[in-house]
């Protein structure tokens, strides 16, 4: 039931953001253009590998629900800033699959940073929730990895050992 609504409310957020951008009138003139990429985007959503994002909780801090949505939330909006710019192709074919989201769990935040590792080492994109602390646990905490969005294929070598949250 959590992973549904988890799922649901971070894949909202996204797809705002990526509209977002491209509703954006103040692009710079010599940047690409989104309207050209949408639609290269566009021929290939019938077509070509699923994209998916995975999100990897740590599951040693026992967040409550809620705490976990909002990491979680925060991990999607997180990789989304740090990586639109140079990869948005990637969150365009994402959003026409569907927006498909797996959240899986680890013991510990060694293993979050050794799968971060992993999944840098094969160009997906990643990003680690640092808490700030203010609410349930320590500040500087790593809550949520997000690997991804990418070829699902590609995320499945990285993740497919976890178990699903």
């Amino acid at each position: 039931m959590y992973r549904v609504f988890i799922a649901g409310l971070t894949g909202g957020a996204m797809a705002g953001l990526i509209f977002k951008f491209f509703l954006n009138k103040s692009a710079k003139p010599d940047a690409p253009q989104p309207e050209k990429k949408l639609k290269d985007c566009l021929t290939l959503s019938d077509e070509g590998p699923l994209y998916k994002l995975a999100l990897v909780v740590n599951n040693e801090l026992k967040m409550t629900a809620g705490k976990v949505l909002a990491q979680c939330s925060h991990a999607a909006l997180g990789v989304y800033e740090k990586y639109s710019t140079d990869k948005m192709e990637n969150f365009l074919l994402w959003e026409l699959k569907g927006k498909p989201i797996t959240v899986y769990k680890v013991n510990d935040s060694e293993t979050l940073i050794e799968l971060q590792k992993a999944a840098k080492t094969k160009n997906l994109m990643t990003y680690i929730v640092q808490d700030a602390g203010r609410t349930q646990i320590a500040s500087g905490s790593r809550t949520v990895l997000a690997i991804g969005p990418d070829e699902s294929e590609k995320l499945q070598s990285i993740v497919s050992y976890l178990p699903l949250y």
